[in-house]
């Protein structure tokens, strides 16, 4: 009675496993695969907004579930697009994921982009004050 009971749980406990985690189907893989290089292909071109958009249709396909790959690009984009606040947000949430060693270099990469990013954006508006503060002067 207990091997019965015992095998029946294990049945169930894999069942659950199975359907809470859903394979994505060939097809799917495909499209995703084909959205992926599409995407590099517009980050080469430095076209950082249709990149985004590729990212979000894979994400669509993996209903939502992560791909470092798709993720390190949506990173990379949002840095060619200077919106350093939501790349470093993202590049938090890739560092969450299991990364290859490529991925991990160009997370290395990320960080001082962004931090240069930003001291940039902070430089360039104490420049614009600057001169702000030089015309009242001058007035």
């Amino acid at each position: 009675m207990k091997k019965l009971f015992l095998l029946l749980a294990l049945i169930c406990a894999n069942t659950t496993i199975s359907y809470a985690q859903p394979q994505l189907d060939t097809r799917t893989q495909n499209q995703i695969k084909a959205k992926f290089f599409a995407a590099e292909d517009l980050y080469a071109e430095e076209k950082y907004a249709d990149v985004l958009e590729k990212v979000a249709e894979i994400e669509e396909l993996t209903g939502g579930k992560l791909i470092a790959t798709a993720q390190n690009l949506k990173v990379k984009a949002l840095i060619g697009l200077e919106r350093y606040d939501e790349a470093s947000e993202e590049l938090y949430t890739l560092q969450g994921l299991t990364l290859t060693n490529d991925i991990v270099r160009d997370v290395s990469k990320h960080e001082g982009d962004i931090k240069k990013g930003k001291q940039k954006i902070i430089e360039e508006q104490q420049r614009i004050e600057q001169e702000r503060l030089q015309k009242e002067e001058e007035q």
